[in-house]
């Protein structure tokens, strides 16, 4: 949080709090990583876990995540 600026933080904030759902009857699967900080495993449900992931894991564990991403979509088919 310390890289962001306070207009981008309170433009983020307010975005979380007040998001506008369009639909709640997608079929979603969400990847989440157990040391996110900024979104705490502890408050999420029914996910795929990344162990180690953090909120940047779309970086640094960007092969894991592409894997998880292939097998779901062949499964899906």
């Amino acid at each position: 949080m310390r890289v962001r600026n306070e207009k981008y933080l309170n433009w983020a904030i307010h975005n979380m709090l007040y998001w506008k759902n369009k639909s709640s009857e997608l079929d979603l699967i969400q990847i989440h990583g157990t040391r996110d900080e900024i979104f705490p495993i502890k408050y999420i449900e029914d996910c795929v876990p990344i162990e180690g992931g953090t909120h940047a894991m779309i970086i640094v564990k960007a092969k894991k995540i592409s894997v998880i991403i292939e097998n779901l979509l062949k499964n899906d088919t």
